[in-house]
């Protein structure tokens, strides 16, 4: 679980210092949160709404990618409902393959209306 000294947001960047794991940046760009893990060295990738990039939501992204050795990219090109884009796709991604070293791709094909798909969630 995240436990921080120093939260910073700027920019849709969300910085977070862990004293306990080192350090591990999170960056918010165009609905993807890239998280770095500098303790294992291991970049993870997962998509979130542009509107919807909170304090919360980051820390929340942060605790259900933590410790885990995967990256997880999920193309947002089909209409999905929220919580299967995030709880479901992402949550169960993560759980699948966990330690396992592996890269867990989801993509689709169908477009779907931008601020329709992201700006009506609410996580």
């Amino acid at each position: 679980m995240l436990i921080c000294s120093n939260v910073t947001a700027r920019n849709h960047r969300v910085s977070i210092y862990d004293e306990m794991i080192k350090t591990r940046t999170i960056t918010a760009r165009n609905h993807r949160v890239s998280i770095y893990d500098e303790m294992i060295k291991t970049r993870t990738r997962i998509y979130l709404p542009r509107c919807c990039l909170t304090q919360q939501l980051v820390k929340k992204a942060y605790n259900e990618s933590a410790l885990k050795n995967t990256v997880t990219s999920a193309s947002k090109s089909e209409k999905l409902d929220e919580e299967e884009i995030f709880c479901s796709m992402v949550k169960k991604a993560y759980n699948e393959s966990a330690l396992k070293n592996t890269v867990t791709s989801a993509s689709k094909s169908e477009k779907l209306d931008e601020e329709e798909i992201f700006c009506s969630m609410n996580l």
